[in-house]
């Protein structure tokens, strides 16, 4: 069986009762600057499925220039990204498909769990991700949510500091960025260097 029909069932009506709306596979959920997401995924065989959430600010732009729709927007497209926990299956790799209604009950509590967990602390602004500080970020363990230490997620925080008028905060993680970019991520030392300059220039209008 490769049908998501009971786990639709199951998780459907939580999720609407949470303010998620369907489109396919997808469910939405706009907050007031941002956009939650979570998609259901058959595998690649089709003998398991996995439940990805994300969830993305509205004010930044996708790369197409275009600022994201709550109805299209992809999980892939969010900003923060995560999978709902495989407990009851070794390698963590994907839920097998199951009618059991204790089992489906039991996956849409842990769906619900990490909606509220993890989708909800990057949700609003002001929030977690405009408090935590440069050094707790570096700091911080595996959280999916956050993303890690890499250069390309401290880029994002100091973007959405950036939209968000927190000069200072988003030249600090800007500055750390380009510090860790690899040797050959021309493109995105590119564009740090470019936010770097925009920062420089908005101060220079304020003071």
């Amino acid at each position: 069986m490769s049908d998501l029909k009971p786990v639709f069932a199951a998780a459907g009506p939580m999720l609407k009762e949470l303010g998620f709306r369907k489109f396919g596979p997808t469910y939405t959920r706009e907050y007031a600057e941002s956009i939650q997401v979570v998609n259901f995924q058959k595998s690649h065989g089709g003998e398991k499925f996995f439940i990805n959430i994300g969830a993305r600010p509205k004010f930044l732009k996708l790369h197409g220039g275009v600022f994201p729709d709550p109805k299209k927007l992809k999980e892939y497209e969010c900003c923060f990204r995560s999978r709902v926990d495989v407990r009851d299956e070794p390698g963590g790799a994907g839920f097998s498909y199951t009618e059991d209604p204790e089992w489906l009950a039991d996956l849409a509590d842990s769906l619900a769990n990490a909606i509220e967990d993890e989708l909800n602390l990057v949700s609003e602004y002001p929030g977690l991700v405009t408090r935590i500080t440069l050094k707790e970020f570096k700091a911080q363990d595996e959280t999916p949510i956050l993303g890690g230490t890499r250069a390309i997620n401290l880029r994002l925080f100091a973007d959405i500091a950036f939209e968000l008028g927190m000069l200072r905060r988003a030249k600090s993680f800007a500055r750390e960025s380009l510090k860790r970019c690899p040797p050959r991520a021309n493109s995105l030392k590119y564009d740090l260097e470019s936010l770097l300059q925009s920062i420089d220039s908005r101060q220079a209008e304020r003071a």
